[in-house]
C-alpha cells in the first residue's frame, strides 16, 4: 500500500514574487493581497518577495522579504517604467537568494516576475504558477514608454515563452484568457477574477464607521462615490464633465473620489477649482482597505467612468457586493462582469454618463433592482468561498501538471486534454446524455450505483473522475457526503454550478485518479464511472482506489470478451487514417478480480449491462426497443457472458461479514467468471 508521506506535501511552501509596491491600495497589489489571503486560509505558507515600498499587512502564514531601498525611488507609478526594470533586477536576486537557502514546493509569480519564475523553474526544477494580471505587451503600448514598440514585440515573444513553460496560468478576466489561448492553445489555465473578500460582512466596527463619517462631513443627501486609482484611463475627466451637467439639475449631491497619492489629489483638486466644481466634490485620497466597505455603504450610487482598457477593474467586484446601484461605461473592461441587469451601462461620453446618474437618482426603484441583482450575482459567482475553491484548484493543478512532466508523462491522455477544454466540458453532458437514450442510460447507471451502495445517508463517498457530478449529485440528494476528484477544472465548475442551483454542497478536488491525494481508507466507498478504461495504468489506478476505500468500491469497465473488443480491426484502421482516434483499455474480468484480491478486496456483485454495443443503441435512440432487445439477450444468457460494460461492486475482506450474498449475486458472479472470458488486456483505438 502507498504510504501517506509519499503523497503531495501539505501545506505547501510557496515562494511568491510580486514586483509591486506591496501593499498599497490599488489594482494588482490588491489582487496579490487576496491571493495570499486565500492561500494562507487554505493552510499554505507564503514567502513574498516584493519592492521596498508599501505596508506590511497582518496575514498569518505570510513572510515578506523586501529588496533594499533604491536611491531616489519613493513612489512607483502604475504601469511599466524604467525604474521598475531596475527594481525588478533587485527582486530577481532577492528571490534567488531565498531559493538557494530554502526548499519551496512551488513558485507563484505575478506580472513580469513570470520571466523570473520560468528561469527558476528550469534551474531549480520547481513548478511555476503564473498569475497574469495584464497583457504586458499591451501595457507598453497603453503607457507609451520610450521605445515601447520594439519592447512590445520582444515582450510578446517572452510572454509566449513564459506561457509555454508555466505549469498553470491564472488570467483575471476573459480577455486575458483569450490572450493565453492565442499564445498557446494547449496551455493549462483558468480565469480567477480579482474578487475581494466579502464586503458587507466586514461592517460593524464603530471606530471605522466614525472615521469614515468624519471624512465625509458635511454629508450631502446623495453621495456618488468612485474608488480606485486616478490614472487617465480611469475617466475622471469624463466624470467631471458629467458632473457639470448633473449639478445643473440636482444640487443635493456630492461626488466622492477615494484614491490617488497626495500629489495626484492636489492636481485633481486644482482641476476642480478651475472648473468651479470644488463644492460638489470631496477628494478623500488613498484609504486602507478596511475602510472601503463603510464608504460604499454610505453611497447612493457607485460610478466607474473608465474610458479604455480590457481588464476588469478590481473595484467592480466590491461594487457588486455592496448592495448599491452601479453606473459604468458600456465597455469591455466592465461588461466582462457587468450587464444591463446588474448595472446601468452608458456610452463613454459626458452626456450619457450624466443622464445615467440622473436616471438612478430620479428612479430609486430602478437603483434598488440593479443593486439587488448585482449583490445576487456576487454571491453566486464571485463570493469568497467560490474564490477560495478556484485558487485551491489552480494550485493543485499546477502541482499535478509538474508531477506529470517530472515523471516523464509529457502528453496528456486525450480525455484529459478534452475535458479541460471549456467548450467540450460545457457540451459533455448534453452530447453524451442529452438524447432520449442518453437520459435513459444516465438514469440506469445512477440507479445501478444507488442499488449497489444501499442506504447512503451519512456515508462518505469519493467519486473518482466524477466530472460534472452526474452520479455524485443524486447521491448527495440521498444524504451522502460526496467528494469529486477530477483533472478538469472546467468539468468541476459545472458540478459546482449544479450544487449551487440546488443549495447543495459537494467537495471538489482537482487531481489525478492515479495519484489520489488522500490518506488510506479516507472514504467509506469509492465509485467511478467510465474512468478505468481511460487511464494509462489501470492496475496502479485500481490500487489507489483500494487504498482510499474503507468499505468498498463500485466501478465499471469494458470487458475483453464483448463487442468493444470485437471492434479492434476496424478501430485500428480508423486510427491509421485519423490521428484523433485514441486508445481505451478493455480488461479481462478475472484480471480485475485478481488485482482486487491482491489488495484485500473481494467481488460482492458483478453486473453486465448490454449485449449489443452502446453506440448502436445511441443510434436507434429508443429506450423501449433497447429494453426489449436486451430482455431477449438476457433470456438467451448472452448478456451474462458477453455484456458490456461490467459494473463491479467489491468490498474489503474484513467487511464481507456485513454483506449477505443473494442467489442472484451468486449467479451473476458465476456467469461473469466463465472460462469463456479469457485473455489479457488490450489497447484498442477509439
Amino acid at each position: 500500500m502507498k504510504k501517506l508521506n509519499e503523497a503531495r506535501p501539505w501545506p505547501l511552501s510557496i515562494l511568491m514574487i510580486a514586483p509591486e509596491p506591496f501593499f498599497t491600495p490599488r489594482g494588482t497589489p490588491f489582487s496579490v493581497y487576496f491571493r495570499i489571503k486565500a492561500l494562507t486560509d487554505l493552510g499554505h505558507q507564503v514567502d513574498l518577495v516584493t519592492y521596498h515600498l508599501g505596508q506590511d499587512p497582518k496575514i498569518d502564514g505570510l513572510n515578506i522579504f523586501r529588496i533594499a531601498a533604491f536611491p531616489g525611488v519613493k513612489r512607483i507609478a502604475i504601469g511599466p517604467s524604467w525604474s521598475k526594470i531596475l527594481l525588478d533586477i533587485l527582486v530577481f536576486f532577492k528571490a534567488w537568494s531565498l531559493l538557494r537557502n530554502k526548499n519551496y514546493h512551488i513558485i507563484h509569480t505575478h506580472e513580469e516576475a513570470s520571466f523570473m519564475g520560468t528561469i527558476f523553474r528550469w534551474y531549480y526544477r520547481i513548478p511555476h504558477l503564473y498569475d497574469m494580471h495584464s497583457d504586458l505587451a499591451q501595457q507598453l503600448a497603453n503607457f507609451k514608454m520610450s521605445g515601447a514598440s520594439v519592447l512590445a514585440g520582444l515582450v510578446r515573444i517572452g510572454e509566449r515563452w513564459v506561457i509555454n513553460h508555466s505549469d498553470f496560468i491564472i488570467g483575471i478576466c476573459t480577455t486575458l484568457g483569450e490572450t493565453i489561448r492565442s499564445l498557446n492553445a494547449n496551455a493549462s489555465w483558468s480565469i480567477i477574477e480579482n474578487s475581494p473578500l466579502p464586503y458587507k460582512a466586514e461592517l460593524g466596527d464603530p471606530e471605522l464607521e466614525q472615521r469614515v463619517e468624519q471624512l465625509l462631513q458635511p454629508i450631502a443627501n446623495h453621495l456618488i462615490i468612485y474608488t480606485g486609482t486616478v490614472e487617465v484611463y480611469q475617466g475622471l475627466d469624463l466624470l467631471m464633465d458629467a458632473a457639470e451637467k448633473v449639478i445643473e439639475v440636482r444640487t443635493d449631491i456630492c461626488f466622492v473620489i477615494i484614491g490617488g497619492s497626495a500629489d495626484q489629489v492636489r492636481e485633481l483638486q486644482a482641476q476642480l477649482d478651475r472648473r468651479g466644481l470644488s463644492a460638489s466634490f470631496r477628494l478623500i485620497g488613498q484609504r486602507p482597505p478596511e475602510e472601503i466597505p463603510y464608504f460604499l455603504d454610505r453611497a447612493t450610487m457607485l460610478v466607474s467612468p473608465r474610458i479604455r482598457g480590457t481588464n476588469t477593474p478590481l473595484k467592480i467586484y466590491s461594487y457588486l457586493a455592496s448592495g448599491v446601484p452601479i453606473v459604468a461605461t458600456d465597455l469591455l473592461t466592465h461588461t466582462q462582469v457587468l450587464d444591463h441587469e446588474t448595472a446601468l451601462l452608458v456610452a463613454p461620453g459626458s452626456e450619457a454618463l450624466a443622464h445615467g446618474i440622473l436616471t438612478v437618482l430620479d428612479q430609486p426603484e430602478l437603483g434598488h433592482t440593479l443593486a439587488t441583482a448585482a449583490e445576487k450575482k456576487y454571491r453566486e459567482c464571485y463570493s469568497y468561498d467560490i474564490y477560495l475553491t478556484k485558487v485551491s484548484a489552480a494550485m493543485e493543478t499546477a502541482m499535478a501538471n509538474w508531477e506529470k512532466k517530472s515523471n516523464g508523462l509529457t502528453h496528456d491522455h486525450y480525455t484529459t486534454r478534452l475535458y479541460r477544454q471549456k467548450k467540450f466540458a460545457r457540451s459533455f453532458d448534453d452530447e453524451r446524455f442529452g438524447s432520449v437514450f442518453g437520459h435513459y442510460l444516465s438514469n440506469l447507471e445512477t440507479l445501478d450505483f444507488r442499488a449497489l451502495l444501499g442506504p447512503s445517508a451519512g456515508v462518505t463517498i469519493l467519486d473518482a473522475g466524477g466530472g460534472t457530478g452526474r452520479i455524485a449529485l443524486p447521491l448527495t440528494n440521498d444524504g451522502a457526503q460526496v467528494t469529486i476528484i477530477d483533472t478538469s477544472i472546467e468539468m468541476m465548475a459545472i458540478a459546482r454550478e449544479k450544487t449551487r442551483s440546488q443549495a447543495q454542497l459537494m467537495n471538489l478536488v482537482c487531481g489525478s485518479v492515479a495519484e489520489l491525494p488522500f490518506a488510506d481508507q479516507s472514504f467509506d466507498w469509492l465509485i467511478s464511472s467510465r474512468v478505468l478504461m481511460h487511464v494509462p495504468q489501470w492496475r496502479n489506478t485500481l490500487s489507489e482506489f483500494c487504498r482510499v476505500s474503507r468499505v468498498g468500491l463500485i466501478f465499471d469497465f469494458p470487458p475483453l470478451i464483448a463487442f468493444p473488443a470485437l471492434a479492434v480491426p476496424f478501430l485500428w484502421l480508423k486510427k491509421f487514417f485519423s490521428r484523433k482516434t485514441q486508445n481505451y483499455i478493455v480488461i479481462h474480468v478475472s484480471q480485475v478480480i485478481s488485482e482486487l484480491g491482491r489488495h484485500g478486496f473481494f467481488p460482492k456483485k458483478i453486473q453486465r449491462r448490454f449485449f449489443l454495443p452502446i453506440g448502436f443503441y445511441r443510434k436507434i435512440n429508443s429506450p423501449t426497443l433497447t429494453m426489449a432487445l436486451e430482455k431477449m439477450f438476457r433470456i438467451l444468457h448472452l448478456t451474462s457472458f458477453f455484456g458490456a460494460p461490467v459494473t463491479l461492486c467489491a468490498v474489503r475482506a474484513e467487511q464481507m461479514a456485513g454483506f449477505k450474498h443473494s442467489q442472484s449475486d451468486s449467479e451473476i458472479l458465476t456467469g461473469s467468471g466463465s472460462s469463456k472470458d479469457l485473455g489479457s488486456s488490450s489497447q484498442i483505438p477509439k
